[in-house]
């Protein structure tokens, strides 16, 4: 019971000390709470808002996920960070505890695969590995004074097998999604390589997500 009650306590300490992330710093390192890292492929740099300065993406985790010791303990949040470049440093800019997944939300390895900026955007990628995979790109874009949800891509299929007669693998399916425009698009197939369906079309527009609501499915 005691030890149950000292593993209770430190995760509490540890939680609480990553909400303290500064709302500015000199060097990206300043944003990294204490008891976190910085995850491989989890430090980006690129224009998010437009300024012509570069603004940089930090994704961390927590030091505790490479413990054996924790167990079926839940583990602190990993940590998502948007921050603006200035002439002084960085600046707060977004942050989230949830779009991250836990290398334990895969049976088949870490899901979290890497951050990248493209024209803007920034773009979140998972894969959720297998012989029977599914891979989810989210794309943020800062609209309105908040990182917004613009778009995401899933696909699901085999890693292992190929259709001769489709450029798609079989029991595969695709869907895109512009959040802003509505446009999507879905292609699936079925285990005996036959196109099952392949369409385009348009969603009613909904106000979009922000970063920091944003969950992904596992």
């Amino acid at each position: 019971m005691r030890r149950l009650w000292f593993s209770a306590c430190l995760l509490s300490s540890l939680v609480t000390r990553a909400q303290a992330i500064p709302a500015s710093g000199p060097t990206p390192a300043s944003f990294v709470p204490a008891g976190y890292q910085v995850l491989r492929r989890g430090q980006v740099t690129g224009d998010l808002n437009g300024d012509g300065r570069p603004d940089m993406a930090l994704a961390l985790t927590s030091v505790a996920e490479d413990r054996e010791s924790w167990g079926k303990h839940p583990l602190p949040p990993r940590l998502l960070l948007v921050l603006w470049g200035t002439a002084a440093g960085y600046r707060l800019a977004a942050q989230s505890r949830q779009a991250l997944l836990h290398r334990d939300a895969s049976f088949n390895g870490d899901p979290y695969d890497g951050l990248a900026i493209k024209r803007g955007v920034l773009v979140v990628a998972y894969d959720v590995g297998g012989s029977w995979g599914r891979s989810t790109t989210a794309k943020f874009r800062y609209r309105h004074g908040d990182f917004c949800l613009i778009g995401e891509t899933d696909v699901y299929g085999s890693h292992h097998a190929d259709c001769d007669n489709l450029p798609y693998p079989p029991r595969y399916t695709y869907r895109d999604v512009n959040f802003v425009t509505g446009d999507y698009e879905i292609i699936e197939t079925s285990e005996a390589c036959r196109l099952l369906v392949h369409k385009r079309g348009r969603q009613p527009v909904r106000p979009l997500r922000k970063l920091s609501e944003y969950k992904p499915a596992k």
